[in-house]
């Protein structure tokens, strides 16, 4: 967790009983679970084993695991599959962040 100068209450309790929403994992979606899965197992069964040549920060891997942790299966899954369409020799490169989602860790910048 991030040093923030405040503590987090809400609905709940504070940081020992409860995440804030933006750092919550939603564990409940099977199909959400194995497609992590799957892709994990890309990043340290196959990925490896193949020379590096991403032409994007980060690599398409953690952008899609990102992606679908804070925006969910679908829309996640959309961000991950646009993304590597645009990984091509003609396309883009270079730092590509999830959309969306702030550089900061959000509950640090909250008003209140």
């Amino acid at each position: 967790m991030p040093n923030c100068s405040r503590n987090w209450t809400g609905r709940g309790g504070s940081w020992a009983n409860r995440r804030p929403p933006g750092l919550r994992q939603k564990r409940d979606n099977p199909m959400r679970w194995l497609l992590l899965l799957l892709i994990r197992a890309y990043q340290y069964g196959i990925s490896p084993l193949m020379p590096p040549h991403c032409r994007h920060t980060p690599s398409c891997s953690e952008y899609a695991v990102s992606a679908i942790e804070q925006h969910g299966m679908i829309r996640g899954g959309y961000y991950a599959l646009h993304r590597l369409f645009r990984c091509h020799p003609w396309g883009t490169s270079g730092y590509d962040p999830v959309p969306g989602v702030s550089p900061t860790h959000q509950s640090c910048s909250r008003k209140g």
